[in-house]
């Protein structure tokens, strides 16, 4: 999966016109935390927690084309001179029945800056 845009305005000032944006780092953490503690009432007080977290990176590629060719990414996406890390909860319903990069690709389309963003129909196995 790859997400096509009209353009894309890069940290470096330079707009990218039809770029093709893959999720090129992903990573999950499923971390679950116990507390337990007596009350006031010597009663246990048992706390859970925990989330289930997907953070990404985006490259951009000069077009989907460049992809298939096997050519680098021109850059990945910034805030200024930092890469944007992106970071979802996969518990949450609206990720349900999704493998963690479907539903980071599923985020990614809710977010204004990537509204105009078309799924690629040529880049189906990243």
């Amino acid at each position: 999966m790859a997400l096509n845009m009209p353009s894309i305005d890069m940290a470096s000032g330079i707009t990218v016109n039809n770029p093709c944006l893959v999720i090129s780092q992903l990573s999950t953490s499923n971390n679950l935390s116990l507390s337990e503690t007596l009350d006031n009432s010597n009663e246990l007080a048992i706390v859970e927690g925990g989330a289930h977290i997907c953070t990404f990176q985006l490259s951009v590629f000069v077009s989907e084309q460049a992809i298939g060719e096997d050519r680098p990414p021109i850059d990945q996406v910034r805030d200024g001179y930092n890469i944007h890390i992106y970071q979802i909860r996969l518990e949450d319903e609206l990720y349900t029945d999704m493998t963690p990069r479907e539903a980071a690709y599923s985020y990614l389309k809710t977010l204004d800056e990537y509204s105009t963003a078309t799924e690629s129909t040529e880049i189906t196995t990243i």
